[in-house]
C-alpha cells in the first residue's frame, strides 16, 4: 500500500467520524444553549470541506498534475490553516469547560495568541511550503496545547465524581497520550508527518463523538424520566442554600475564582472560601467541578 493510499484511508475514516460529529452537534445545539455550539458547527462544516478537499488532493496526486494539483493543494492548505488556528483555542477551552475549570486570563490571552501565531505561520507556509522552521513552530504550538490539556485533566481528574465527565476526560487523556508518540514519530518519519493532519482529525473527532453521544443520550433519557425540570430556586431550597451562598454559586458558574468573587461581593477571600466549604457540605460534593455537574444533571 502506497503512502498516498494510507493517507486516503485515514482521511475517509476521519470523514465518517466528523460527519457523525456534525449531525450530533446540530442535535445537541437544539436543546443545549451553550456558547460554543454554533461556532463548533461552523468549524465542523468547514472541517468536512477540508477533509473532502484533502481527499481531492490525494486523488490529484494519483490522477492529476500541474495546475489542478496546485490549486487543490492551495485551497486545502488555506482551510487547514484556518481550522488549525481555531483548534488551538477551542481544544483547551473545551477541556476546561468539560470539567468546569475557569476559562479566564491568562488562558484566553495565551491561546488566542497561539492561534494568531499559527495563522500567520500557516499563511507563510502556503506561500513557502516545506519550510522546516515553520513545521517546528507549528509542532511547538500543537505540543503546548496538548500538554496543557493533559496537565489540566490529570490535575483535576481525582476530583471528578461524575462518571460521564470522567469518561469524557479519560477519552481526551487517552487521545492526547496517543498523539504524543505519533507527533514525535512525525519529526523523523515523512510518512507519519504527511498523515498527521488526518490523525489529528481522527482523534479530535473521536473525542467530540464520545461527548456528543453521551450528552444527547442523557438528554433523551432525561426527557422520558423527568417530565419537568426543577428550577434553580428549587435547587437552593432543596439544599438549604442561603442568599449569599446562592450569589457565590452563580459566580462560580461564571468561572470566577475565589478572589474574583470576593472582589465582586466586596467580602474577604476567607469569607468566600468559608461559604464555598458550606456549599460543598450541604450539596455533598468535593469540588466546584462536581458542584456545577450537579447543576447540569438534575437542576
Amino acid at each position: 500500500m502506497t503512502s498516498t493510499s494510507i493517507h486516503l484511508l485515514l482521511t475517509i475514516i476521519a470523514l465518517s467520524i466528523v460527519c457523525m460529529d456534525l449531525a450530533l452537534a446540530i442535535v445537541y445545539s437544539w436543546f443545549k444553549k451553550v456558547p460554543w455550539t454554533k461556532i463548533y458547527i461552523v468549524f465542523v462544516a468547514s472541517l468536512l470541506g477540508c477533509i473532502g478537499m484533502q481527499m481531492l488532493v490525494y486523488w490529484s496526486d494519483i490522477s492529476f498534475n500541474g495546475l489542478t494539483s496546485f490549486v487543490l493543494m492551495t485551497i486545502w492548505r488555506s482551510i487547514l490553516v484556518a481550522d488549525g488556528a481555531f483548534l488551538l483555542t477551542f481544544i483547551p477551552y473545551f477541556t476546561t469547560w468539560i470539567i468546569a475549570h475557569p476559562w479566564r486570563n491568562p488562558y484566553k490571552s495565551i491561546f488566542f495568541s497561539c492561534s494568531a501565531i499559527y495563522l500567520v505561520v500557516g499563511i507563510i507556509s502556503i506561500v513557502q511550503p516545506y519550510n522546516m522552521m515553520i513545521d517546528v513552530i507549528e509542532f511547538i504550538l500543537g505540543g503546548f496545547v496538548l500538554f496543557f490539556c493533559l496537565f489540566v485533566l490529570l490535575k483535576n481528574y481525582k476530583g471528578i465524581e461524575n462518571r460521564w465527565v470522567r469518561l469524557i476526560s479519560r477519552t481526551i487523556i487517552i487521545a492526547g497520550l496517543i498523539m504524543i508518540p505519533i507527533s514525535l514519530f512525525g519529526i523523523f518519519f515523512k510518512i507519519v508527518r504527511e498523515s498527521l493532519s488526518s490523525i489529528i482529525y481522527l482523534c479530535f473527532g473521536i473525542i467530540m463523538l464520545v461527548f456528543l453521544f453521551i450528552a444527547n443520550r442523557k438528554h433523551f433519557v432525561e426527557m422520558k424520566s423527568e417530565p419537568e425540570k426543577p428550577s434553580i430556586d428549587d435547587f437552593f431550597e432543596h439544599y438549604h442554600i442561603t442568599d449569599r451562598e446562592a450569589e457565590i454559586i452563580k459566580l462560580i458558574k461564571q468561572g470566577k475564582t475565589a478572589k474574583e468573587i470576593a472582589a465582586d461581593l466586596d467580602i474577604s477571600v476567607n469569607t468566600v472560601n468559608n461559604h464555598i466549604a458550606n456549599i460543598y457540605s450541604k450539596t455533598e460534593v468535593r469540588s466546584r467541578i462536581d458542584l456545577l455537574n450537579l447543576f447540569q444533571e438534575g437542576w
